[in-house]
């Protein structure tokens, strides 16, 4: 069972039949068919994993920081590759040593300024071979105060599978080239998305 905090998404696992944690705002049944790519969820999987990730350079990889959020960047020098969904910058993290215990989540939130990095998220087994796509993330958006920036921010489950050794982030085409728009006081207010920013990762209880 899910925690109760996960975000919504479309979550796909080798050797499973995945499902979405609730269907999308948005989603459509046929957008599988109009794309060219076969309905199964374990299709869309091994599809992707034929354009990644045993290519990717591991050695400049992220290293956790537990016990606090850290950051890392997307910049115009980050590492790009072209995956199913798209050309993407994107970061390797080595996962955290009893990550895949379970019962925690991760919350990510991306940090706005002048854009925001939309995020999907890979987890691979130690041969740098997918094991679980999470994406189509319905992000919440927190508007910036005196104290922080913007950010939108999604909690995902930690699995407690031992498979799962990394985490890649990257983003989409369809996700890098949208929007987020948000109420305020003064009306609506148009977030785009980029390419570029800043990612902020911890690992929490499940509640």
């Amino acid at each position: 069972m899910q925690p109760a905090d996960v975000t919504s998404a479309s979550v796909y696992r080798a050797n499973d039949t995945p499902g979405t944690s609730e269907p999308v705002v948005g989603y459509d049944p046929n957008a599988f068919a109009i794309l060219g790519i076969e309905g199964s969820s374990g299709n869309f999987l091994e599809r992707f994993s034929e354009t990644c990730c045993q290519a990717l350079d591991a050695q400049n990889h992220e290293r956790w920081q537990e016990g606090r959020e850290f950051g890392v960047y997307f910049t115009e020098g980050s590492p790009v590759h072209k995956f199913l969904t798209g050309e993407s910058p994107y970061q390797l993290i080595a996962l955290p040593h009893g990550a895949s215990s379970g019962g925690q989540v991760l919350r990510m939130r991306s940090y706005a300024s002048n854009g925001v990095f939309v995020p999907s998220v890979v987890f691979l087994d130690s041969e740098l071979t997918p094991v679980r796509l999470v994406t189509d993330l319905v992000s919440d958006f927190e508007p910036e105060n005196w104290h922080r920036r913007g950010y939108l921010e999604v909690r995902i489950s930690v699995s407690a599978s031992q498979k799962e050794r990394w985490m890649l982030i990257f983003t989409r085409d369809e996700d890098a080239e949208g929007q987020t728009v948000i109420d305020t006081r003064r009306g609506p207010r148009k977030i785009p998305h980029a390419g570029v920013g800043e990612i902020g990762l911890y690992l929490t209880q499940a509640q």
